[in-house]
């Protein structure tokens, strides 16, 4: 996904990159675990019910998605480039 973003956004800053890349994994994140979510408790039966409780589970759950990408892409992913890399 990095370097999707790399290629497809090439005059932004790293800073501006990392930014984008965070939103992105963070929404992806935090959409899986609410689909989750609603479906253990609500099932895929009823699509209305399962939209509303997945639209909550987002919305409440995505400010901790975007700490946990900040986390993951500004301390983790560079060492795991470094450690790949050596």
């Amino acid at each position: 996904l990095a370097r999707v973003i790399e290629a497809a956004l090439p005059k932004i800053s790293p800073l501006g990159q990392n930014l984008v890349l965070r939103i992105i994994m963070a929404f992806v994140m935090q959409s899986l675990m609410a689909v989750i979510t609603a479906g253990t408790t609500a099932g895929f039966g009823d699509t209305q019910i399962f939209a509303d409780l997945w639209w909550n589970a987002l919305v409440t759950s995505f400010p901790i998605g975007l700490a946990m990408a900040l986390v993951m892409t500004t301390l983790i992913r560079p060492r795991l480039i470094a450690i790949l890399r050596s």
